[in-house]
Formats: structure tokens, C-alpha cells, sequence
């Protein structure tokens, strides 16, 4: 198309005829053939130009945010993957809206609940459930997630990617968590019959400190007494 073989190919009559030709083509592929290619795939955007494939990613509400992070190989796998491939958008386009907005160090986690906890206060993975030994037969399986980064160097996780989630996620898959895992020693506070816990005089290095970030805020400040979602105790 870029080339327009077909007219390159077509009869002159005469010099000037033919000087018209190569005119033309110069034209085309200098003003023309961008927006004719993106009319050509409009069915199948992802192959068009970086606009067409912007304004698709826009107007479909999959990232209504400052785009200019993704790379344009991953805004087209992102648009193929939402309009084409995963029609349902489930977790693995959950997965694929992630690594293409934010990066590949993360992990997906189904949340299970108590049956006999008021819901959602027991909210627990799998993998929590086999290492606390705990009966599974006393958990159900719910719709809730739990996005865990897992790179080693802090990273933001944007608000904005967040909320958007939000709109490319369907009403049964709900994003309850979004956690960065790490590890320091530090003195634990537990009151009797209390579901609150307190870690107070954490004694961990500068390294792990600058780790432990959460949507860009420092967790570990310049205080002695912090907060956390969840903790798993280590007595050895």
C-alpha cells in the first residue's frame, strides 16, 4: 500500500503523465498514507498506528490515564487482548492490563474466606491457608484478589492504574488487596482477643526499608510504632 505498485505499474502516456505519477506517490506516502492504513485495519486496530491504537485504548475505557508509560508493543498486545482474545476479562486479562501498564513482577492470588467469619474480615489465599494448617474444607472460594508485587526493588504501582482496573474488570472479579511483601525483624504488641496487632522498634537495614513501599507512600516511616495489613510471625 505504502508503495502503490499498482500505479507505479499502471501506463504513461507521456513524461509528463508519468512526472504526475511519481508526484503523486511522494504525496501519499508523505500525507496520506498514515491515515489510510489506520482506515484500512480500523477493524483490527491493534495493527494500526500509535493513535489509532491510543484513541481505541480511550474510548474503550481500558486506559483512560496518561498512556505515554506502555510501550507500543504492549498498547497493542493490551487492545488485542481486551477486544479480541478475552472477551470475558477475567484474570488472565487482569494479568495482561498489569504487565502492560506496570511491569511483570506481580502475582494474581484468589482469596478464599472463613465460613464462619463475617465477611470479608477473613480473607486468606491458598497458599496461607496450607502454611497456617488450616482446614480448606472451611473456607470458600470467593471473587476477591489479591494483586502481590513481588519485584525486589520498590516500585510505585499508580493510583490511576488502580482505579482503572475498576473499569476493564467485570462486577464478579473485585480487587481487594494490592500488597508488597517484605521482611525485617521488629518487636510485636498482640492484645488479648484483639484482631489489631502493632510492630514497634523495627530493627531492619536501609535496604529493606527503601523496600517497603506501598502506591509510593513509605510504610516504615521516621516513627517507632507502624501498621500492616498482615504479618506472619517467625519464632525461630
Amino acid at each position: 500500500m505504502y508503495d502503490l505498485i499498482p500505479l507505479q505499474q499502471s501506463h504513461a502516456a507521456d513524461e509528463l503523465e508519468a512526472e504526475f505519477k511519481d508526484l503523486l506517490i511522494v504525496l501519499f506516502q508523505k500525507y496520506l498514507f498514515k491515515d489510510g492504513f489506520d482506515c484500512n485495519v480500523m477493524g483490527i486496530p491493534y495493527l494500526g498506528s500509535y493513535e489509532l491504537i491510543t484513541k481505541h485504548l480511550i474510548n474503550g475505557n481500558i486506559a483512560n490515564f496518561d498512556i505515554t508509560r506502555i510501550a507500543e508493543d504492549d498498547m497493542r498486545y493490551l487492545l488485542l487482548a481486551w477486544k479480541y482474545r478475552n472477551g470475558k476479562r477475567g484474570t488472565h486479562f487482569l494479568k495482561t492490563f498489569i504487565k502492560c501498564t506496570w511491569g511483570n513482577e506481580f502475582e494474581i492470588q484468589q482469596l478464599w474466606h472463613h465460613k464462619e467469619t463475617k465477611y470479608p474480615l477473613g480473607l486468606i489465599t491458598e497458599e496461607e491457608i496450607e502454611k497456617t494448617g488450616l482446614n480448606k474444607n472451611d473456607f470458600f472460594l470467593t471473587s476477591r484478589i489479591r494483586i502481590n508485587l513481588t519485584q525486589r526493588e520498590a516500585r510505585d504501582f499508580p493510583y490511576e492504574i488502580a482505579e482503572m482496573l475498576k473499569n476493564t474488570l467485570p462486577a464478579r472479579l473485585f480487587i481487594s488487596e494490592i500488597v508488597k511483601e517484605t521482611s525485617c525483624e521488629a518487636g510485636v504488641s498482640l492484645l488479648g482477643d484483639s484482631t489489631e496487632y502493632s510492630v514497634s522498634k523495627y530493627d531492619c537495614t536501609e535496604e529493606q526499608k527503601e523496600e517497603v513501599t506501598e502506591f509510593g507512600v513509605n510504610v516504615f516511616g521516621e516513627g517507632t510504632t507502624y501498621s500492616l495489613a498482615f504479618f506472619t510471625a517467625d519464632n525461630s
